[in-house]
């Protein structure tokens, strides 16, 4: 039986190529996510919780500043690999150069701007008088940040473009570690905020500049020339990236205007708590975004051949990997969050938990049309999403606002919650139409993984009863034990459901033999250990 996910090119598989580049890709972002765990308590306990909710807000700002970029930066990463397969070494060095000089304008142009509005903005929120100058100042540090980061993003784009994910994650671990020490130089001295944002602006630069010289090493075809820049090649790379836009603002929005609509509402201090929550959320959001990201070249290779059906097959298949993960993640984390807040943050944030729960379940949603996403670029469908984003941000922003004044803080992400259910919805039934299938297969592919959740859930239940009757003191050793101790016997119940139910057939173990060979002995030992314990 042949295995649709190997595709055979002169060299190397695509699967091959998929699963290396994704595997650099989780190395590089759990070693982030990781470093950003281990340091948000510290952050917090230096800065007080008044403080870091004026750090969300300010990066929620910067954030919608990034929508200045027209989408740009996903122009690069396709432009750069497309016209470098060509061999067409002109284009390659024009697409840089123009990105270069594009990014560079805008920069200055809104660290200008900036300079002269900042204060009426930062004035527009219920910023404490204390901290009006600190915030304004970090604020402007932020726009400059901004600058660094997309002056300086067409080099690192072109190791994305020739597909070296091996020296961009290792760039990036490089960076996220100088970047710890840094944050804990600055605080220890004393610098608060402004330490915190000066310190991101270092490392950008830094960043920047080794990603210039790799670009050279790389790509030995590179001539850094910002005369060379070409409005036909910015007029393309244009044309790409204002479409990916929409679905980019969405993101923005989901992630941050609950912050900025809290801090307008409410108090800058609860937006430290939905933060908090938040994050959690982001993190787990990287996962399946990991395990997608090499995907959409891989369906485009296959509809470029008018191999449809083949492409549906994949999708399926690998909505089912997808769900096989995210599914009981999801789940954990809703019924772990006060356990896991107490652990990682101390007592005290059981708001942030709350947060995590109601989140979690639009996210979880979304999370499993991560594949779906792949499969619509791939056969040029981007409209779909665009629609399907719109419709998110508009009923994000309108039930936000009504819920908060309805319900108060709490009104915030059960608005974005439902806003992503909708609008993934939405684009989950313009996908299958366009694919001519059912609607229904994309659940019947999801849903038996939630329904072996519910005994994984069960068992969690049972031992919080087993745990409420034993007297421990609170504390976060006991809380890390807790969360382990739920961790292992969720993962086993929810292991031994799916051996049971048997959802994985003979393609699915064979790609799990050839591909992660030890893995594959591990699953077959539990798998003989279920077949022994039936019988």
């Amino acid at each position: 039986m042949a295995d649709d996910l190997m595709i055979e090119s002169p060299h190397i598989t695509l699967a091959d190529k998929i699963f290396r580049n994704t595997f650099f890709n989780i190395i590089g972002r759990l070693w982030g996510m990781i470093v950003l765990f281990l340091l948000t308590p510290y952050v917090v306990g230096k800065i007080g919780i008044e403080r870091y909710g004026v750090w969300a807000i300010i990066g929620a700002f910067t954030g919608y500043f990034g929508l200045l970029d027209f989408g740009l930066k996903n122009s690069f990463k396709k432009y750069i690999a497309e016209f470098n397969a060509k061999d067409d070494r002109e284009t390659v060095n024009k697409i840089i150069n123009t990105g270069f000089v594009f990014y560079a304008l805008l920069s200055l142009i809104l660290i200008a701007s900036s300079y002269v509005f900042i204060k009426p903005i930062i004035g527009f929120f219920n910023i404490p008088s204390h901290l009006y100058e600190e915030t304004a100042f970090v604020f402007f540090l932020g726009i400059v940040l901004f600058g660094v980061i997309n002056t300086l993003n067409p080099f690192e784009s072109v190791q994305i473009g020739l597909q070296r994910f091996d020296i961009n994650n290792i760039l990036s671990i490089i960076c996220m570690t100088l970047s710890a020490f840094g944050t804990i130089f600055f605080l220890e001295a004393g610098y608060g905020l402004t330490g915190l944002m000066l310190n991101n602006v270092i490392i950008a630069a830094i960043r920047g500049a080794i990603s210039f010289i790799i670009a050279f090493r790389i790509y030995p075809y590179f001539r850094f020339n910002p005369i060379k820049f070409d409005a036909g090649i910015f007029k393309k790379l244009f044309d790409f990236g204002y479409k990916m836009q929409i679905t980019s603002v969405a993101n923005i929005f989901a992630h941050q205007t609950d912050k900025v609509l809290i801090t307008y509402f409410l108090s800058v201090s609860l937006v430290s708590f939905y933060h908090l929550g938040c994050s959690i959320i982001h993190y787990l959001m990287v996962i399946p975004n990991l395990l997608s990201s090499a995907l959409m070249p891989a369906f485009s290779d296959v509809e470029a051949r008018g191999q449809r059906e083949k492409l549906i097959s994949i999708h399926n298949r690998c909505t089912k990997y997808i769900s096989f993960v995210v599914v009981p993640m999801f789940v954990f984390a809703i019924v772990i969050s006060d356990h896991f807040m107490k652990m990682w943050m101390g007592p005290g944030y059981e708001t942030s938990g709350y947060v995590i729960r109601i989140l979690a379940v639009g996210w979880l949603f979304n999370a499993l049309a991560v594949v779906s996403v792949s499969t619509c670029m791939a056969i040029n469908k981007p409209h779909f999403m665009s629609i399907s984003a719109a419709i998110m941000v508009c009923v994000n922003v309108f039930l936000s606002i009504i819920l908060i004044k309805l319900f108060g803080f709490y009104g915030s992400p059960w608005g974005t919650t439902f806003a992503v259910g909708i609008g993934t919805m939405i684009f989950i039934v313009l996908l299958h139409r366009e694919l001519k299938i059912a609607v229904f297969d994309f659940f019947r592919v999801t849903l038996p993984y939630g329904a072996i959740c519910i005994f994984a859930v069960l068992a969690y239940l049972l031992i919080e009863i087993v745990i409420g009757r034993v007297r421990v003191p609170q504390n976060r050793i006991v809380e890390l034990c807790v969360v382990l101790i739920h961790g292992i016997c969720f993962s086993a119940v929810y292991l031994a459901g799916v051996f049971y139910a048997k959802i994985f057939d003979k393609v699915d173990i064979q790609f799990v033999e050839h591909r992660i060979p030890y893995l594959y002995r591990l699953l077959n030992k539990i798998d003989t250990a279920f077949s022994q314990m039936r019988s």
